[in-house]
């Protein structure tokens, strides 16, 4: 997979003479409504040979360079094989996470249009409350955590670059998986298929 570096200030300068630019290894993360894209703090690159292309007017160059594992992580027993497979499930997790956080998105903005729905209407702002009821968990303090509160855990956990992914995050991602498909499915249901951005 090729890294994808995050846009706005972290651009090389056009400016004469020395430029330099720092690539924390990260991916962009999930998509968030808030910043219309994705957001930082993305999966750890994993070890491996990259190359880097640099282009000014009409020349290029391009140079290679190698990602290795942290030494601490080593010390600690963590194999390449094991990192590039938990960048992988972290990968899979940061698209469950951007796609909760668009369901989320188009079920606040069917409620905000359908506010003061009377009729038929009224019942489709009904069967949009609750999913909304399932996806997102309530602002009140030792709520049951709902159905995006879940997947945002999980990306927490499979996001860490540290240490082997286990078994469970694996298993629970199929879980979030199912359940997340469900509600789009019922929301498609609902509302119809989503426009296109």
């Amino acid at each position: 997979m090729r890294p994808q570096f995050p846009r706005g200030g972290d651009r090389v300068t056009t400016d004469a003479g020395m430029n330099r630019f720092t690539w924390d290894l990260r991916h962009p993360g999930p998509w968030n409504a808030s910043a219309r894209g994705p957001a930082g703090n993305g999966p750890v690159t994993p070890p491996g040979t990259y190359s880097v292309r640099l282009t000014s007017g009409d020349q290029s160059t391009t140079q290679r360079f190698e990602v290795r594992l942290d030494p601490r992580n080593v010390a600690d027993g963590l194999t390449v094989a094991e990192a590039r497979e938990q960048f992988e499930v972290a990968m899979r997790v940061r698209e469950l996470v951007s796609d909760a956080n668009r369901l989320v998105a188009r079920v606040r903005a069917a409620k905000t249009r359908l506010r003061n729905a009377t009729g038929a209407a009224a019942d489709t702002l009904r069967r949009i409350s609750a999913i909304e009821a399932e996806l997102i968990t309530p602002p009140i303090r030792y709520s049951k955590p709902e159905l995006q509160t879940q997947i945002s855990y999980l990306y927490s956990l499979a996001s860490r670059s540290e240490q082997e992914i286990g078994r469970d995050v694996v298993e629970r991602y199929e879980v979030l998986r199912k359940a997340l498909d469900e509600k789009i499915a019922d929301t498609r249901a609902i509302l119809g298929a989503p426009q296109e951005p």
